[in-house]
């Protein structure tokens, strides 16, 4: 498998797994959804609206385009409505995986200078920060799943094997 398929099979799983996180949310109250967690953007909507957000800006940084929006910080409300973000996150994420497959193998291996609010400014590969951006909506999926279970709420696998 190539690297670009690689990445190509990540972004679809990205993908996947917002559509099954979001659909094992579904049955949870909103006081539920919207308190505090104990997460590190507190509640569930703040943690999928950081993924939201943070996708976005890898989105814009691979793509060297500028954001539609200012971004000042990795909490900024970006929706503070649950279906809206619910919708956001799967068309972004969707069309994120479409723009991966568009481009070329050569794409993947070119080296990017990109800046980013926690980091200051980083060089690496593209490919390497579309992983990066996967891994990111990985981590933060484990926590709500946390949350989930210590709530008694069922959630679906979300392990790469899951999704062939």
């Amino acid at each position: 498998m190539s690297f670009k398929s690689h990445l190509c099979r990540l972004t679809r799983t990205h993908a996947l797994a917002y559509q099954r996180i979001l659909q094992a949310l579904e049955p949870m109250p909103n006081p539920q959804y919207f308190a505090d967690q104990g997460l590190f953007f507190q509640s569930i909507h703040g943690t999928l609206n950081h993924m939201y957000l943070v996708d976005m800006l890898w989105i814009y940084r691979l793509k060297q385009e500028r954001p539609p929006i200012q971004v000042d910080s990795l909490d900024q409300q970006i929706f503070d409505n649950r279906d809206e973000l619910a919708s956001g996150l799967v068309q972004q994420a969707e069309a994120f995986h479409q723009w991966v497959e568009e481009q070329s193998d050569e794409f993947f291996d070119m080296e990017m200078r990109v800046k980013t609010l926690s980091l200051g400014e980083i060089f690496h590969k593209a490919g390497w920060l579309v992983a990066t951006m996967v891994n990111h909506g990985t981590h933060h999926r484990g926590q709500i799943t946390a949350v989930l279970t210590q709530k008694d709420y069922e959630f679906p696998p979300l392990d790469l094997p899951f999704y062939d």
